[in-house]
């Protein structure tokens, strides 16, 4: 019965293991200081990227006039995922985490 259990319990956690989001995990998180006014989206983001030490990937579904659209924002002392999620939701967009170093931005449906 023990044998039976431990088997049970290896198959649930390679089954959640497949399915698990992977979690962000940036080279740098110090807090952010962020002080956008009216800047590319694409050009906030390259930003973004460099300070926290991730790769950003564009989904094709996002198309230029998403990518050269303005922003303004104003955040202090705010974590990765927050400045994400201000930037992308602002604009219909939405981002998921691909690895530990990388998102892709995609276009919410």
């Amino acid at each position: 019965m023990r044998l039976l259990t431990l088997a049970a319990i290896s198959l649930l956690a390679a089954h959640t293991a497949a399915y698990a989001q992977p979690q962000l995990m940036p080279r740098d998180v110090t807090p952010l200081t962020i002080h956008f006014v009216n800047s590319k989206l694409d050009d906030a983001m390259t930003f973004l990227a460099k300070q926290a030490g991730i790769d950003i990937q564009w989904d094709e579904t996002v198309k230029p006039d998403r990518r050269n659209a303005k922003v303004t924002l104003r955040l202090e002392k705010a974590t990765l995922a927050e400045v994400l999620e201000a930037l992308t939701s602002r604009i219909g967009l939405s981002y998921r985490v691909v690895d530990a170093q990388t998102i892709r931005i995609y276009r919410q449906p």
